[in-house]
């Protein structure tokens, strides 16, 4: 799709949700409260924003490298969430109270950026690649 695309998912269970289009522009999801699975699979030419109300929602950005992003906002509610990307860009993510679970897989590129996990307990996975110094890990 060429320009910015803007996803609406109203209050409710939307599961599975996969976009595997590309978008030469800017992607972003509202998402009202309930539990929620999107993935994300086409290449993204330019910024990422997620909102999503509470509930346990999964969001996957499995991005192709070969188009890289520029920079990913996202931001949970509260409840049980799951958040998993790869690729290489600025990152700002809040996910919000519960038990949260964070997979960033840089590959071999490096990652910039702050993740702020709330209050719960939460874990953070790095399998591969490299964070940048001033990447901040807040409540994990």
């Amino acid at each position: 799709m060429q320009g910015n695309l803007s996803v609406l998912l109203g209050n409710g269970n939307n599961t599975p949700f996969t976009l595997g289009g590309s978008v030469a522009g800017d992607l972003s999801f509202h998402v009202g409260n309930g539990n929620n699975n999107v993935t994300v699979a086409g290449p993204v030419a330019g910024n990422f924003n997620w909102n999503s109300g509470n509930g346990n929602d999964t969001l996957t950005l499995a991005l192709s490298p070969a188009v890289p992003l520029y920079q990913a906002h996202a931001r949970f509610g509260n409840g049980d969430d799951v958040f998993a990307t790869t690729n290489n860009y600025n990152l700002n993510a809040l996910l919000g109270n519960g038990n949260d679970s964070f997979t960033l897989d840089t590959n071999t590129g490096m990652a910039n950026g702050i993740a702020d996990d709330g209050g719960g307990t939460n874990t953070f996975t790095h399998p591969s690649g490299t964070l940048a110094p001033t990447f901040q890990l807040i409540n994990f």
